[in-house]
């Protein structure tokens, strides 16, 4: 359904970020019988009408050195549509990145690939945090900028791009929490993140006695 939605009206799912930063492929069939699989951000981003049925949303298995993490910034922890989410993946291999996947959502109709940002991020060492940080993250940040630029950004470009790096801070201590600076490795974690147990009771007064079953007022 999330699928299907996101397509056809622009849903701002929160799982599609993530399935298509790792890869995920979408097998549907047509109406003549056949059977194929899309990339599933190519799928998703297609304006013409799909005539036909989901059948699955396949996911790969991520390799041993792939570092993910998504994320979401709502004006609620629950019940409420992202202001911006996102998927971030990426191989790491004896510290360095060697790939990487960056999808955004809620930042335009359909989902969007960071490509600048993916590129920026490609080829990062553990050495060129440990060396200058704030340099690094100034760089990725531009990157971010550039990526925004040609989309919508309802809640506001620069206050997407402000969300969207403090998501990079996270990724960065994440994929090399030994190189970067000590008062970032608290940015991975955040009262967003922690588990909530809550309960509410709702107390209805009896309904009157109208005279009979079927004029008896219902409770909401």
């Amino acid at each position: 359904g999330n699928v299907a939605i996101t397509r056809s009206r622009g849903l701002l799912s929160d799982w599609m970020p993530p399935l298509a930063a790792l890869g995920a492929k979408v097998e549907v069939a047509t109406v003549t019988g056949d059977v194929a699989q899309h990339d599933l951000l190519q799928f998703l981003q297609q304006d013409t009408d799909f005539d036909g049925l989901i059948c699955a949303v396949l996911l790969p298995v991520p390799k041993a050195n792939v570092v993910f993490r998504s994320f979401r910034v709502a004006k609620r922890s629950r019940n409420a549509s992202a202001l911006v989410n996102a998927g971030f993946a990426a191989s790491v291999v004896d510290g360095k990145v060697v790939q990487a996947s960056i999808v955004l959502g809620a930042v335009d109709p359909k989902p969007v690939r960071m490509k600048h940002l993916e590129r920026e991020l490609s080829g990062l060492r553990s050495q060129d945090l440990q060396a200058n940080a704030n340099k690094v993250l100034s760089s990725l940040t531009e990157q971010v900028s550039a990526d925004l630029l040609p989309l919508t950004c309802g809640f506001g470009r620069n206050q997407t791009a402000h969300i969207v790096s403090g998501f990079m801070v996270k990724f960065l201590t994440a994929m090399f929490a030994e190189a970067v600076p000590k008062d970032w490795r608290s940015a991975e974690y955040c009262l967003h993140d922690m588990e909530r147990s809550t309960t509410a009771k709702q107390c209805f007064p009896p309904p009157t006695d109208l005279g009979g079953d079927l004029n008896k007022p219902m409770t909401k």
